[in-house]
């Protein structure tokens, strides 16, 4: 065969191959996220607060954001989290829709900056409910998967939970905590992400749980239609904060986060790890749905 043969027949391979095997490096998306409001005729004081994308460096650029309701209150929470506040009263109307223009970036070793002078609080190595990064097998467990430096030993962790776990959709989605999830082997993407979160503060490690949208459900085999999702940002000393996701069932890529991941919140409390809103009313209680599209 020829060479210019040869080089037409890789170059027609190429270009056949499906798009998902392109790798991006950075992705602009418009977000739509709806929230249906129903069963409010005998509802009053009805307040609804929504979780918004922000700008984050290196993670997504948020260009703009639109939403069918004017909001009564722009405000910012105490772990850095946005919410748009919409007071209705009794006049709830039927759909709240919310749409975000922005631009995804590929995140992880790679694309992280180096020599870092930020120095992560100490909470993000301290146990807490549902981290028990103190308790005497999570520390064992941590130091048998403990290298000669913090990126391998984050590779070992991220290993062992792609080893050891499988992902169980009919899950109901609370945190169970490590000892459980270890007992059981099975979990959802927050015990993926405590567990992670847990054996890297054993080693020294900061790190802490982040959440947003996941839109690419092939990425984790067996997760269920709730686009919602969290992951875990681990603080290297050479690079930073850099994001990982615990919640694969196989090491590939371990170091890379493809642009297919809307943050809503770095740092996420425990009372954001089920919902991307909270609201509050008077008499009957009505029924609100998300939903989330991306085109």
């Amino acid at each position: 065969m020829s060479i210019q043969r040869f080089a037409f027949v890789i170059l027609t391979v190429l270009l056949s191959l499906p798009l998902p095997c392109v790798s991006q490096s950075n992705r602009k998306v418009k977000a739509k996220f709806t929230w249906q409001i129903d069963n409010t005729e005998n509802t009053s004081d009805l307040i609804l607060r929504i979780m918004v994308p922000t700008t984050i460096e290196g993670r997504q650029t948020v260009h703009s954001v639109q939403v069918s309701e004017k909001p009564d209150d722009d405000m910012t929470d105490n772990t850095g989290c946005r919410y748009l506040v919409f007071d209705f009263g009794s006049k709830a109307p039927r759909n709240l829709v919310m749409e975000v223009s922005m631009t995804l970036h590929k995140s992880g070793l790679g694309t992280s900056k180096r020599k870092h002078t930020e120095q992560p609080e100490a909470k993000y190595l301290a146990s807490e409910e549902y981290i028990e990064s103190d308790n005497p097998r999570i520390i064992a467990l941590a130091d048998s998967l403990k290298a000669q430096t913090e990126t391998e030993t984050v590779k070992n962790i991220m290993a062992f939970l792609a080893k050891t776990l499988t992902y169980d959709a009919g899950e109901r989605y609370t945190r169970q905590g490590n000892l459980v999830t270890l007992a059981k082997g099975t979990g959802l993407c927050n015990d993926y992400a405590d567990l992670m979160i847990a054996l890297c503060r054993a080693n020294g490690i900061p790190a802490r749980l982040s959440g947003g949208y996941l839109f690419n459900r092939d990425f984790i085999p067996g997760w269920d239609n709730d686009n919602w999702h969290v992951w875990v940002d681990v603080y290297l000393s050479e690079y930073g904060w850099v994001p990982f996701e615990p919640t694969r069932n196989e090491i590939q890529g371990w170091q890379s986060m493809p642009p297919q991941y809307i943050y809503l919140a770095q740092d996420l409390a425990n009372s954001h790890i089920n919902s991307t809103f909270n609201y509050s009313y008077k008499g009957w209680p009505p029924r609100i749905d998300s939903f989330f599209n991306i085109k």
